[in-house]
């Protein structure tokens, strides 16, 4: 019975969602199962990850965005 409960605390522990402050590092592959990543950041670091709008504003053909292209 013990062991029982204690799986149940575990699991419903898991389930949770949980906030980190500082640096989160992980090691092999996340997977998102098929949600959307929000709240990128503008990137820094040529292989940082871009959303949308970043990339649809730095592709536009005027002198309006923070970033140029040839």
């Amino acid at each position: 019975m013990k062991k029982i409960i204690v799986l149940m605390i575990m699991n419903i522990g898991f389930a949770q969602e949980f906030d980190i402050d500082g640096d989160l590092k992980v090691s092999g592959n996340i997977d998102a199962q098929n949600q959307p990543v929000k709240n990128i950041g503008a990137p820094v670091d040529l292989d940082d990850a871009v959303s949308a709008r970043v990339l649809q504003e730095s592709l536009r053909d005027d002198e309006t965005g923070p970033y140029e292209f040839k």
